[in-house]
């Protein structure tokens, strides 16, 4: 599906761009827009329908549909695929490893695929319309003020994305030691 480019305006009237891809939309025979999601989970609880809405992901790309289609989505089919938790043997070969997988989908498909359609009230797309706003002001709002002071380390860093499976960051002695004179910052 296509990127979009959303724009928003923000309370001093600077125009922040929402950019991002959504899975795919369909009109219903009746010409309603449905946003279809795609959730890949080791699990999931009974309830998931409960918590799915409040997603922060489907809030942005609802507030994204109603002003690239100009028109108001009032549900959301998310297909559900469960990762399979099964390990390659040790003798086992990628294509039999494959087939045993393929065996065990077939024997219980609804344990591996679900589909739920949640249609929104009028109150919840205005929540996730609101919520998606607010967060991308406040962002916008912390982005600009770090602009005044940028040689001080932002007290809202993230240490958690210093270090991850794939190593360390990068930029992480720039962000360390305020140090960024190897560093090119498109800012200034």
């Amino acid at each position: 599906f296509p990127s979009h480019d959303t724009p928003m305006e923000m309370a001093d009237g600077e125009i922040v761009p929402l950019i991002g891809t959504f899975d795919a939309t369909y009109l219903t025979p009746g010409n309603d827009l449905w946003l279809c999601e795609t959730k890949n989970k080791a699990r999931w609880p009974e309830n998931i329908g409960t918590f799915l809405p409040l997603d922060l992901q489907v809030g942005i790309y609802l507030t994204a549909l109603e002003k690239v289609y100009k028109k108001t989505p009032v549900g959301v089919r998310y297909n559900l695929l469960r990762r399979p938790g099964e390990k390659r043997k040790k003798e086992e070969s990628m294509a039999d490893f494959s087939d045993r997988i393929a065996a065990n989908v077939q024997k219980d498909p609804d344990h591996y695929f679900q589909r739920l359609e949640i249609e929104l009230t009028k109150s919840e797309r205005d929540e996730h319309v609101a919520r998606t706003y607010y967060l991308v002001e406040q962002f916008y709002e912390w982005w600009k003020e770090t602009m005044l002071h940028p040689n001080v380390r932002d007290l809202m860093w993230n240490s958690g994305a210093c270090e991850n499976k794939y190593g360390v960051c990068s930029m992480l002695d720039a962000c360390a030691n305020s140090d960024f004179s190897d560093t090119y910052r498109d800012w200034e």
